[in-house]
């Protein structure tokens, strides 16, 4: 599939990255269908009463049991959130 072109803000001004799509469509996968979003590349998930749309604010390593292993904890600022009120 192709690249889908996507324009991220930073603390420098805008950086302009390409997101690669997976040969594997992990929405179909379980069963669940595709909404774009307005303000971020990765789609909603039609149906759901609520979304949220982020970006990446900050990424924190966590050490893990083993020193050959490490856990990120992620942290989006929210740009966007759509409700259904139905």
């Amino acid at each position: 599939m192709a690249a889908r072109r996507c324009w991220h803000g930073t603390a420098g001004g805008e950086v302009l990255t390409l997101a690669t799509r997976s040969t594997i469509d992990e929405l179909a996968a379980v069963g669940l269908d595709p909404l774009p979003s307005r303000l971020v590349c990765p789609p909603r998930v039609k149906g759901s009463p609520v979304h949220f749309e982020c970006r990446l604010y900050q990424i924190v390593r966590l050490p893990g049991h083993q020193p050959s292993s490490e856990h990120h904890v992620v942290i989006g600022k929210v740009v966007a959130v759509h409700i259904d009120d139905d």
